[in-house]
């Protein structure tokens, strides 16, 4: 393979062409069929019906030799589509393994492969895995660095670009780079930067090693958050006052009615009598959050836990407050990532009034 250069989406075009070559073809033999072998007699005599043959003759010639190019043609179509679609699919396979083979060292580490293990990757060189992945207008490339040292610490750095070929040029669709490690004695870190088209992104977590579980356990405590200003301001107009007036409307409503079927009346009333002071109060000052993905529904499919990302919605005068995550315990055979609950400094989420002004920088 290395002294092969292949363009998926040329030869994916190509492949199109010949196969509507082929249809045009085709149409045109059983265009051509019925004129020529229907063709009349133009007299009664001998010799009319014998230039008859010989026109049927040519034309029954004709048909069979274009059906063996028509069958030679969509074999050639097939077979270029399906060698097509095989290299598509190795290319793939190659990414996906050479990204497995750099996160392997580190990973193994991470999960408590053990002194030998960590020893034995002590002796190896630095692991560098790259991948360049063309798909049509879009453009995937980047790579990814492991390093394993003597006492078991590991380190990881990477870079990604993807790029997006337009009539008015190549647009960078985001850029990013990152770090990470973990040191057999307990810290541990990672962080992503990331340019795109809306501003700079970025995304830090940090953790310690977690004692007196018998294995080796990690645990994340903290981390941060960077977003363009005008994410969260936009959720905050469009949906901040929407959903915490939602959720006050269905607290008041469970409230109402669970009093009801208590037979308690008079508590009931004055649940109905504040619906509407509690609704605006909910619209202009309340909070709610809301929360991804639903574990539940992971649950009832049968799914391990996934992280969780809570984001804080506000009324329109709302307090700006931070992003929290939930992180359940995983355990990778012989060591545990300890479950924790933490809040991403940083950028925060809630009215559209406080947001607005930290966008423009004018005090409280």
């Amino acid at each position: 393979m290395s002294f092969v250069s292949v363009v998926p989406d040329i030869i994916s075009s190509a492949a199109g062409n010949l196969a509507s070559i082929g249809n045009a073809l085709t149409e045109a033999n059983v265009a051509a069929a019925i004129p020529t072998f229907g063709l009349g007699v133009m007299g009664a005599d001998e010799i009319s019906a014998a230039v008859k043959a010989a026109f049927a003759a040519h034309a029954e010639q004709y048909q069979a030799v274009s059906a063996k190019a028509s069958a030679f043609h969509e074999e050639f179509v097939r077979t270029l589509s399906s060698g097509l679609n095989a290299y598509v699919t190795t290319e793939f396979a190659n990414v996906e393994q050479g990204l497995a083979k750099a996160l392997n060292a580190p990973v193994q580490s991470l999960l408590g492969a053990g002194p030998g293990a960590a020893a034995a990757a002590a002796a190896e060189e630095a692991i560098t895995r790259s991948f360049d992945l063309p798909l049509g207008p879009l453009h995937l490339s980047g790579s990814l660095t492991g390093n394993t040292f003597a006492d078991g610490s590991v380190f990881a750095s990477g870079n990604a670009v993807a790029t997006l070929t337009t009539p008015l040029g190549q647009q960078v669709l985001f850029s990013a780079s990152g770090t990470g490690g973990v040191d057999v004695n307990g810290p541990m870190f990672a962080s992503v930067n990331a340019t795109t088209p809306y501003g700079p992104v970025g995304l830090s977590l940090n953790g310690t090693k977690v004692t007196g579980l018998g294995n080796p356990a990690y645990q994340i405590t903290g981390g941060s958050i960077t977003l363009p200003p005008s994410l969260p301001l936009l959720l905050a107009a469009q949906y901040g006052p929407v959903a915490t007036g939602t959720a006050s409307l269905m607290n008041s409503t469970g409230s109402f009615f669970s009093a009801l079927s208590s037979g308690n009346l008079i508590e009931a009333a004055q649940i109905a009598v504040k619906f509407p002071f509690s609704y605006s109060e909910a619209v202009l000052f309340g909070h709610t959050t809301v929360s991804f993905p639903d574990t539940s529904l992971a649950a009832s499919l049968g799914l391990p836990a996934v992280p969780q990302v809570h984001i804080p919605f506000g009324g329109v005068f709302a307090d700006p407050q931070p992003i929290t995550v939930t992180v359940p315990t995983y355990n990778f055979g012989g060591a545990t990532l300890v479950g924790s609950t933490f809040a991403l400094q940083g950028t925060q989420f809630g009215g559209v009034v406080p947001l607005f002004r930290n966008a423009l920088g004018l005090p409280f």
